[in-house]
């Protein structure tokens, strides 16, 4: 059988396709094997990440908290801070009402604080 050139390649060509095909027949779904690893291998690696990050979250949220207390406490201070010096008795021997002792001046800070530091930790 004589065919001419053009037609003689295609004929060869679709021969050559069909040979590649038939041998790949059998290894079908090897690279869908390759590619749910890569998947998994990434959700895996997705999910490491996030629990890092939650887990730096929730520190830099209980370390904003204790500032937070800590700078409340601080601000009663320095608003308590004139009535710490006033005289504790005034010329007439009455208790003077405006005096603070140091004992409930850092009692009322300490208060202040944890007040803060609860409703902080509530959120």
């Amino acid at each position: 059988m004589n065919l001419p050139p053009g037609r003689a390649r295609r004929l060869e060509r679709r021969v050559r396709f069909q040979r590649v095909a038939a041998l790949s027949a059998h290894e079908s779904g090897q690279a869908l094997v390759l590619v749910l690893g890569m998947v998994a291998v990434l959700v895996i690696g997705s999910l490491v990440l996030a629990a890092f990050g939650q887990a730096l979250g929730g520190k830099s949220r209980q370390k904003r908290g204790a500032d937070l207390a800590a700078m409340s406490a601080a601000t009663s201070m320095r608003d308590d801070f004139p009535w710490l010096f006033e005289a504790p008795i005034l010329a007439s021997g009455l208790p003077n009402p405006r005096h603070l002792s140091t004992a409930c001046y850092l009692a009322r800070a300490r208060r202040v604080g944890v007040r803060i530091a609860h409703l902080t930790a509530s959120r």
